[in-house]
């Protein structure tokens, strides 16, 4: 087997076994995520969408894929994650919250805490707070978006 056939076989086996993300970006399941780490990094929703956007990324955003948004959560909770912005929000309609890429928040799901959403008009964005609880779950929440926070992107993730 000459060089390039090896370097070829090479690459093949590294993009079966995993995927390749962008710089500052950590492969988690199928997907690539940038988890902003430090307390001067902590920003208001829009100013966190924005970051993201500048990194060609958005707010993650859950549901598409089940199985990817627990290893996600997972991986928040092992890392030990604090409360971080995701891509939903109610501002363009109140109590209709929406995902950034366009779909509608399954308001039955068992991500919201419980009676969440629950704070009107001025609550408008989305908030995942991990538990270090015996359960290792993570809920939503509904926060004023002018809030400063950690945040997390998802590479790849677009609005609609």
């Amino acid at each position: 087997m000459g060089f390039k056939s090896f370097l070829v076989l090479l690459t093949t086996i590294a993009a079966v076994q995993g995927i390749t993300c962008p710089n500052y970006f950590d492969p988690v399941g199928e997907n690539c995520y940038y988890f902003s780490e430090d307390y001067a990094d902590a920003k208001s929703w829009d100013n966190a969408r924005s970051y993201c956007q500048s990194l060609d990324s958005d707010l993650a955003v859950f549901g598409i894929d089940c199985a990817d948004t627990d290893r996600l959560i997972k991986h928040i909770i092992r890392e030990d994650y604090t409360r971080m912005w995701v891509g939903a929000s109610d501002e363009a309609q109140e109590n209709f919250w929406v995902w950034i890429d366009g779909r509608p928040v399954d308001m039955k799901s068992k991500l919201w805490y419980y009676n969440e959403p629950d704070s009107g008009s001025s609550y408008d964005c989305a908030l995942l707070e991990p538990s270090s609880s015996p359960h290792s779950r993570a809920t939503l929440y509904d926060s004023s978006c002018s809030s400063s926070y950690y945040y997390v992107c998802e590479y790849g993730i677009h609005s609609a």
